[in-house]
């Protein structure tokens, strides 16, 4: 997302969720299927600290949730 209004509305959304909830395991933005995909995001995002799958998808509005629930 870069410097594009959605990946700022992410970064802020992560930047929230961990003052709120600080021992929450979360990350920042990242491809649906290093979410999903535990190897495939060891190999691309090796800083990540997610273990397993993603069990909740963050989007940026309604129009790429709508896409990514029905992918």
């Amino acid at each position: 997302s870069g410097s594009s209004a959605s990946g700022a509305k992410m970064r802020r959304a992560l930047e929230l969720v961990r003052q709120m909830e600080p021992d929450l395991e979360i990350d920042g933005e990242m491809h649906g299927d290093c979410a999903l995909d535990e190897a495939l995001r060891l190999r691309i995002l090796p800083s990540s600290t997610l273990k397993g799958e993603a069990n909740l998808l963050v989007c940026p509005n309604v129009d790429s949730g709508n896409i990514a629930y029905n992918l």
